[in-house]
């Protein structure tokens, strides 16, 4: 009778075990939402780009392409209004960018929760810059092959008609990062509060787990 009740104790256990690593293996992963967060680049200088982190949040770095062409330690350059990403001529990482067709800051970040896992172009344009004096040894894309500055600018159109003035379009980006992953970008502001241009504030939000999940 022992051994009986031993026995059905022990296949008891085998059962409840088993539920337990179906159960273990039916649970889903946890949702990791994104980071989401508001920075300020000084971008001003004109003989330097600035590289900035999604990963790390912050500014990691400055200086020439030649300089942080090989390198996967940043996701996105600035300099003035030209824009550049870890991508194509512009660095070895796995980077590119993509319009966000017909989303704007007011109609379209919040609707914009998932990004697409393909059609980014990476940048394909370098040319020596030769305004505003600087050293032959600048190099300058002229922005990334989607986010263009300048007097036809897409995210921000200059124009010198009354004076200096600069006009965010306020349009959103889906950004990859150097090692692939996702982030969508808002540049709101070129200026600061003294209406001096090269200060952009961006806010993005930034997906670390590499899903395409972007809230």
């Amino acid at each position: 009778m022992k051994k009986k009740n031993l026995f059905y104790l022990f296949m008891g256990l085998l059962l409840a075990g088993g539920f337990q690593s179906c159960s273990d293996d039916d649970d889903p992963k946890p949702v990791v939402n994104a980071v989401v967060k508001e920075v300020e680049i000084d971008a001003t200088a004109y003989d330097k780009w600035i590289y900035f982190s999604f990963e790390k949040g912050m500014v990691v770095g400055n200086g020439s392409v030649e300089e942080k062409r090989a390198g996967t330690d940043w996701d996105i350059a600035f300099h003035r209004w030209d824009i550049r990403t870890n991508s194509g001529t512009s660095g070895s990482g796995k980077g590119g960018t993509l319009k966000a067709e017909g989303k704007t800051a007011k109609t379209g970040w919040d609707a914009l929760t998932v990004a697409p896992d393909a059609g980014y172009s990476v940048d394909e344009n370098i040319a020596v810059m030769k305004k505003y004096g600087m050293p032959p040894t600048m190099v300058n894309v002229g922005g990334s092959s989607v986010i263009t500055g300048g007097e036809k600018g897409d995210w921000v159109i200059f124009s010198h008609a009354n004076g200096p003035s600069y006009n965010v379009t306020n349009q959103i980006y889906l950004v990859k990062t150097a090692t692939g992953k996702y982030v969508k970008v808002w540049l709101k502001q070129y200026t600061n509060a003294e209406k001096k241009g090269g200060h952009i504030t961006m806010k993005y939000a930034y997906q670390a787990d590499g899903s395409t999940k972007l809230n």
